[in-house]
């Protein structure tokens, strides 16, 4: 007989109650059997084989089967109870998590209002006149757009035009053309660096050991070592906020936010900021990266541009070589490079130049450039070298400092590019109120039918989309720059 226990499955109970059934059916059949068998013997024969078939299956087949039932009840039972325990375990880390979330955010808004602090005390030290402060946005007209002693301005030229050198000699290709320069600046901080060569700023384990930064921050050198760190430092932060959905910071906040993160004392965040500031404003008319960094942190260009004058130094360095392997076909390669490494530690000629500007520049850019550069080009009679040591050439070609020449097609390539974003700059700075260089979604929206009259309401707020992806109603105008100058 099947026995019941309390706290059975339903189904099992079922079945003893169906067994117990069956128990009273024989009983009755029995005295059925017994009560005709006298008056119809075969009758009760047929009803005695019924009661029997029946017997066996009720009796031998329902129980074997109900076992199996149950085993499988009970290991269904089982896996459920281990399915409740994990969802417990996993209830109980995801409250862990987010516990240890809302703790983060709220240490989070502690930096920040610390930050905000730090940045209130610059701003008082301006307002009092601390000329460590002085505001790096009067040397704007001084050195981007005023030119050099002794040097002409080029002749202005939309920005188009400067890259229009690339749809002209698409056969000859040296590096990626300067028009592809919004895809050329997603390369990752490693490639930029590992092609800067010369131009790469020393890292900060080459510098003195105990040195303090604010001295070091006296030098170039020391500034475009900070400089670099910073960019670097924001690449890996640009990727992290892509990665956790989180709002990009400008250039400008990022900086505060890596001196905190380096130091966490506010004097020290405040000393290595003004130094940093101090020397964007003294090196920016002699170094083009420092002038660019300083418009960066203004929001006056937009952070990818410095991949663009990397890729600018690159493409004439490289231009460089494969004129000096077209004039010295048989060099070995090792002469080769000791050619190039002469000249771009030194001079290169009128050709030379000439060469590089017309190639990487349409013809109207390029007379521009080369009428500029003018000035700087010395006869060979009058060419000297370092402190007084005067330079022969052989060849008594008119000849130019490399670095120089290079600042200016630097220089040129800064005019052009503040050309292009001046309608974009102006709209942006009308909605960016507090002017910290970020817009809500609102503002977004306003820019893009501003800048895109073209598109209907769908295509405002698909382009929308592409800007601020995560619905965060904030977006930087390097952001803005990146998505509609693509577009």
């Amino acid at each position: 007989a099947l026995a019941v226990h309390p706290g059975d499955h339903p189904f099992n109970q079922a079945l003893a109650v169906l067994h117990c059934h069956f128990k009273l059916y024989g009983l009755c059949s029995s005295m059925l059997v017994q009560a005709i068998e006298s008056t119809d013997p075969r009758l009760a024969e047929l009803l005695r084989f019924l009661h029997g078939t029946w017997a066996g299956f009720m009796l031998d087949d329902v129980p074997a089967a109900a076992s199996q039932m149950t085993q499988q009840l009970q290991a269904a039972e089982r896996a459920r109870a281990e399915a409740e325990r994990k969802a417990a375990v996993l209830e109980d880390r995801l409250s862990d998590t987010l516990r240890a979330g809302q703790k983060l955010e709220i240490e989070l808004e502690q930096i920040r209002e610390e930050l905000n602090a730090v940045r209130g005390d610059l701003e008082d030290e301006r307002s009092r006149g601390d000329p460590r402060f002085h505001s790096a946005r009067r040397e704007d007209e001084g050195h981007s757009r005023s030119p050099s002693p002794g040097r002409s301005v080029p002749r202005a030229s939309s920005y188009a035009s400067i890259h229009g050198y690339a749809e002209r000699r698409s056969t000859r290709s040296v590096g990626p053309p300067l028009h592809t320069e919004r895809r050329a600046a997603m390369r990752s901080s490693s490639e930029v660096r590992e092609s800067r060569g010369e131009d790469r700023p020393p890292m900060s384990s080459r510098t003195a050991v105990g040195a303090p930064l604010t001295a070091r921050l006296g030098t170039l050198r020391g500034l475009r070592e900070q400089i670099g760190e910073i960019y670097a430092s924001k690449l890996k932060y640009d990727e992290r906020c892509l990665a956790s959905k989180i709002p990009r910071e400008t250039m400008e906040q990022h900086m505060y936010t890596y001196l905190w993160r380096k130091h966490g004392l506010k004097h020290i965040v405040v000393e290595n900021a003004s130094s940093i500031l101090q020397g964007v404003q003294k090196y920016s008319s002699v170094d083009n990266d420092v002038l660019v960094f300083g418009k960066i942190l203004r929001h006056e260009v937009d952070e990818e541009f410095r991949f663009v004058q990397q890729q600018l130094k690159d493409t004439a360095r490289e231009l460089l070589r494969v004129l000096l392997r077209g004039r010295y076909p048989h060099k070995p390669e090792t002469a080769l490079q000791g050619m190039l490494d002469k000249r771009l530690n030194g001079t290169i000629d009128d050709l030379e130049a000439q060469e590089v500007v017309r190639y990487m520049y349409n013809d109207s850019d390029a007379d521009a450039i080369l009428d500029g550069l003018a000035p700087e080009f010395l006869p060979a009679e009058r060419q000297w070298q370092g402190r007084g040591e005067e330079l022969t050439h052989a060849d008594g070609r008119r000849r130019v400092d490399y670095g120089r020449f290079l600042h200016f097609l630097l220089e040129f390539q800064l005019q052009g590019h503040e050309r292009f974003l001046l309608p974009f700059l102006e709209e942006f700075r009308r909605l960016d109120e507090d002017r910290d260089g970020v817009i809500d979604r609102d503002g977004v929206q306003e820019l893009i039918q501003g800048i895109r009259p073209e598109l209907d309401q769908a295509g405002v707020r698909e382009t929308a989309d592409m800007i601020d992806p995560n619905g965060l109603s904030r977006a930087t105008l390097s952001t803005c720059v990146a998505i509609l100058c693509e577009n």
